[in-house]
């Protein structure tokens, strides 16, 4: 049986392109700078902006139910406290019959029992009348914060479009320095094509201009997951569509970059050759798919570019010609 393990692992190795979990990756801990640095920055504001206003209107909801909540329990004790009134009103009005009334008891049973009873009532009118002075207050201190805490929300509306509109231009801008990067190789390919060593000129590569930048977060990630979902599927990385978009906004990065190399690199995460290290990235390994695609993301962003190119590929990958075509390959399919 263990021999019939290592036959067939053997069997799927020797399978495998030479590339992959072989890349050779040195640059997945570059620090972020110019463009780069400002990419990210603009992504750390767009977050902390719109996970605060997410904070802010669930604190909105929470005080306007916790309103709602008191003005039923005003009533109530409002109306309770009308009842106590009108008792209290009736005992003050007839003091002295009811004075007559105690003194006149026949025993001290009685006696007890009238005097408490009249006491019960006004002590009760006092209660309620606290008890709703009490709510009063803090209808009136609910009422406070939620005014403040709308107007932290219209400001952290204001924060989180101000940062997307920059974050949007800086990955536009992005956008267009791959394109005419990808322009300068497609001619250098072209004038060179008699050279043995150059790429295939069939090999259909992706435009950087297949992502649209000029959406929020939220829009470019609900517009990405689906697409990188169905290309996931049936795969380890099946379902995490949404993160690979997420952390391509949150890097810069084209949406189809990370998940096209992890097919070349490990058919999608089946092959990883350290725990979920799907991209033959360097030596690390990670915890979980959450903490690695973000991970790749970055480190593709600031060692490799935007996407896929050919210097790209010289960096990433010993066997780039089999490499870049490869990951073009498994883009255009997204």
């Amino acid at each position: 049986m263990v021999a019939c393990v290592v036959a067939s692992a053997l069997a799927v190795f020797l399978c495998l392109p030479p590339s992959i979990a072989f890349a050779v990756t040195n640059n997945i801990d570059d620090a972020a700078i110019g463009l780069q640095k400002t990419v990210e920055e603009t992504a750390a504001e767009y977050n902390r902006a719109t996970e605060r206003l997410e904070e802010v209107n669930q604190q909105i909801a929470d005080n306007e139910e916790r309103i709602a909540q008191l003005n039923e329990q005003i009533d109530t004790c409002r109306e309770l406290s009308n009842t106590h009134m009108v008792e209290l009103y009736k005992l003050h009005r007839n003091e002295l019959g009811i004075l007559a009334v105690i003194l006149d008891s026949e025993d001290l049973s009685t006696f007890s029992n009238r005097f408490n009873y009249f006491n019960r009532i006004q002590e009760s009118a006092s209660n309620s009348l606290n008890d709703l002075s009490r709510l009063l207050q803090e209808r009136e201190s609910a009422q406070k914060v939620l005014e403040d805490t709308k107007v932290e929300a219209e400001s952290m509306q204001e924060r989180a479009k101000r940062a997307a509109a920059l974050a949007i231009f800086q990955r536009e801008e992005a956008q267009r320095i791959a394109e005419e990067k990808a322009q300068r190789e497609a001619q250098a390919r072209e004038q060179a094509q008699d050279n043995k060593t150059s790429i295939d000129t069939s090999t259909s590569v992706p435009s950087p201009k297949d992502a649209d930048w000029s959406q929020d977060k939220t829009a470019f990630v609900n517009s990405w997951a689906g697409r990188l979902n169905v290309y996931l599927g049936g795969s380890p990385l099946a379902g995490c569509g949404e993160t690979f978009a997420s952390a391509a906004w949150d890097a810069g990065i084209d949406p189809r970059y990370s998940a096209a190399i992890s097919a070349v690199e490990s058919s999608k995460g089946a092959q990883c050759f350290r725990p979920y290290n799907a991209w033959g990235w360097g030596k690390v390994s990670w915890g979980s798919w959450e903490e690695a695609i973000p991970a790749h993301a970055y480190g593709l962003a600031r060692g490799y570019g935007y996407t896929v190119s050919e210097a790209a590929a010289k960096k990433y990958c010993e066997n780039w010609q089999f490499w870049y075509e490869r990951v073009s390959e498994e883009m255009a399919k997204i």
